[in-house]
């Protein structure tokens, strides 16, 4: 591998199986010191600092979009193995910015202006809320860990926006994904006992998340079955082999099953349904162009592996899988509990609605910039888990303004496009990070990254000709 080289290298076809191994390498390695993996994470900035440095500066936009989605994927991986302070705990969250910032830079003559400033708009809605703190508690480690997603949401797409590729690079952007979240998936599995002495309850198990939190695991590991089942759907190969992204897309959603932490896994089947959808809507010439074949022939396989990932999940836990999915606790299979929207949600109908009061409060200015957690009637000290609420009760009137500058920038780049597997990548993508908003928050990478990317402009295909989606 030549020296300012990696980044680019993820992307290259016949590397595929190569870093494939490498990363599954560097997950086992990583468990059991965490040094292998902050020498990896500092020699790809120091690498890519010299790779920045030698490409021509029309490709270097293109570059930090490829070196952001790669290297703050593995902002979950450095938690769960305890790598700060050398790579600090929310160093995901700096990164992105400073990266995006840095990319808009190097971007900005091809800047779009109308979308710029709806963007910077919504920035700028968000500073009210640092000088407000009706708590009196609020900490600088409690805005980086509440605010700075939303900043990033808005930075991101700044910067995404600017990029202009065809289909073919965006699909690529599934492999510098798809490599820490192997790395994560076999950490998560190396951390877990054998599933003989895990007792397996109705709700959320730690233990099968390796031993970390489940939520922001189950989150990562959805992403990973999304990516693997995107790249399967669209016949792309993560790994060179499909018999291997298969097996991937397997684990993926076994493990991820296997923490008994729903949102993450449910995202994930609503954003495949949604590929699923468009491929389906794809005119027959597209699919001959693309080598895609009969939807009937690709739909079901994937279907089909969900259902047996989850089948064999059930019968691993005794059948307290599905009655986890259903809703259930010891307290409605006793009797003693209803089963309601609170109790099917953990607890995040109560946290919302705990919110919305705040906002009837404090209408105006809102709370302040991660108060809420200090100010609420019920679940007092409580992180985030509920991004919208949150934003409305620390932003108040402002909240408004902030979603639909977001949004808007989303909404007018989604209807230039006219390519269905285009629309329907950017639409599943917007899905699963706002989706993963309502039961994460912004507190991973995940959300600020999938929707900066689903912002990029897709460029039509100059002329029609037979196309493989490969690197």
């Amino acid at each position: 591998m030549m020296i300012g080289n990696i980044i680019t290298s993820l992307t290259i076809k016949k590397n595929a199986l190569p870093w494939t191994v490498f990363h599954v390498l560097l997950g086992g390695a990583a468990t059991f010191s965490r040094f292998f993996l902050i020498i990896w994470f500092y020699w790809v900035l120091i690498d890519s600092c010299i790779a920045f440095l030698k490409i021509k500066p029309e490709s270097r936009g293109l570059f930090i979009a490829n070196l952001i989605i790669y290297i703050c994927s593995f902002e979950l991986l450095g938690r769960m193995v305890s790598a700060s302070p050398f790579i600090p705990y929310e160093l995901g969250k700096y990164l992105f910015l400073v990266l995006c910032l840095v990319g808009f830079s190097v971007n900005f003559k091809d800047k779009n202006n109308l979308h710029n400033t709806i963007v910077i708009l919504g920035i700028l809605f968000i500073i009210p809320s640092f000088f407000i703190d009706m708590s009196g508690m609020v900490t600088f480690q409690d805005i980086v860990f509440n605010v700075f997603g939303l900043i990033n949401i808005c930075v991101g797409i700044l910067f995404f926006n600017t990029l202009k590729i065809d289909l073919k690079k965006f699909v690529n952007w599934l492999k510098p994904i798809a490599f820490p979240c192997i790395a994560i998936l076999v950490s998560t599995y190396i951390r877990t006992p054998d599933l003989d002495e895990i007792e397996f309850v109705l709700g959320a198990n730690f233990q099968s998340a390796g031993n970390f939190g489940s939520n922001q695991v189950a989150t990562v590991l959805g992403l990973g079955a999304f990516i693997f089942g995107v790249a399967l759907l669209l016949k792309f190969r993560i790994t060179g082999s499909q018999v291997v992204d298969l097996f991937f897309f397997f684990a993926f959603l076994v493990q991820g099953l296997l923490t008994f932490s729903r949102g993450g896994m449910i995202g994930t089947a609503i954003s495949i349904a949604v590929i699923l959808f468009y491929l389906y809507k794809l005119p027959r010439n597209k699919r001959v162009e693309l080598k895609l074949g009969n939807p009937v022939k690709f739909i079901i396989p994937i279907i089909l592996v969900i259902a047996i990932s989850a089948i064999t999940t059930n019968i691993l836990t005794d059948g307290n899988l599905f009655l986890r999915y259903m809703g259930e606790t010891a307290g409605t299979l006793a009797g003693t509990k209803d089963k309601d929207l609170n109790q099917l949600t953990t607890n995040r109908y109560e946290i919302f609605m705990a919110d919305i009061e705040l906002y009837e409060e404090n209408p105006v200015f809102g709370v302040g910039a991660a108060a809420s957690k200090y100010l609420r009637s019920s679940h007092n000290g409580v992180v985030a888990h509920v991004e919208l609420s949150r934003l409305i009760a620390e932003h108040g009137l402002f909240s408004i303004f902030i979603i639909v500058s977001i949004f808007s920038v989303f909404y007018l780049n989604l209807k230039k496009i006219k390519d269905p597997i285009s629309k329907g990548l950017i639409v599943s993508f917007a899905i699963l990070s706002v989706y993963t908003t309502f039961h994460a928050a912004t507190r991973t990478f995940l959300s600020p990254l999938l929707l900066a990317m689903a912002t990029a402009v897709i460029l039509p295909e100059i002329k029609p000709k037979k196309t493989k989606l490969e690197a």
